[in-house]
């Protein structure tokens, strides 16, 4: 695999890290007794609602998809869904923690470095 090859995949891994991260909370609501407290579906869940919402700015002609509209709408929809799951459960840094490691374990199985790197 060359170099190239090798950046990329990390940027997008990278910025599918940043959606899990960004739609975790939302995902917390739904899937809270999960042993990862929903994690897994994170990603799903916020490329969905991502895809979702530039389709419809785009259909109604309110906002194009550029480079600048990408993360501002990505930044609304997480700060949304952080201030929805705190308004609906008790949230919190703490409550979260213990899911952390389970986190963790996820994206590396995500990842699969050694693949990547012969």
């Amino acid at each position: 695999m060359q170099a190239t090859d090798f950046l990329s995949v990390f940027e997008w891994w990278f910025v599918l890290l940043a959606v899990g991260l960004g739609f975790f909370p939302l995902a917390w609501l739904i899937f809270h007794e999960f042993f990862d407290g929903g994690y897994a579906f994170s990603k799903i869940i916020g490329v969905v609602l991502l895809s979702y919402t530039f389709l419809f700015l785009g259909v109604v002609r309110l906002l194009p998809f550029t480079s600048v509209a990408v993360p501002g709408v990505f930044l609304l929809l997480s700060i949304g869904t952080l201030f929805l799951a705190r308004r609906f459960s008790d949230l919190s840094v703490k409550r979260l923690r213990p899911y952390l490691f389970k986190c963790l374990f996820e994206e590396l199985l995500f990842f699969d470095l050694p693949r990547l790197v012969s």
